[in-house]
């Protein structure tokens, strides 16, 4: 299955189901390993995965050149940094929204 990674907002934060932004880019090596991510709201512009186990491998990529996080020694994985939905690629993504 084809697949979209939706950013839905910083973890751990309020989620607006009504704004639909994609993961356009991604480099986890950027900036030190702290990770660099480009997003859109074009649909067409998204990243695309084949599988979502695709998908959920680079939303948990941890970065070669900083692997361990210096806070608490856990792997260091930037994106984690963001709540997100991976979307099937042929589904409108506010038909598949929760209610509220």
């Amino acid at each position: 299955m084809r697949c979209h990674i939706r950013l839905l907002g910083r973890a751990g934060g309020a989620v607006d189901w009504t704004r639909v932004v994609w993961l356009a880019g991604y480099n986890p090596e950027a900036e030190g390993g702290r990770g660099h991510i480009v997003a859109t709201m074009d649909r067409a512009r998204a990243m695309e995965f084949e599988s979502q186990a695709q998908a959920m491998a680079c939303y948990l990529a941890v970065p070669v050149c900083h692997p361990v996080r210096d806070t608490d020694g856990k792997p260091n994985r930037p994106l984690t940094g963001y709540a997100i939905e991976v979307t099937d690629a042929d589904v409108h993504p506010l038909l598949s929204a929760p209610a509220t």
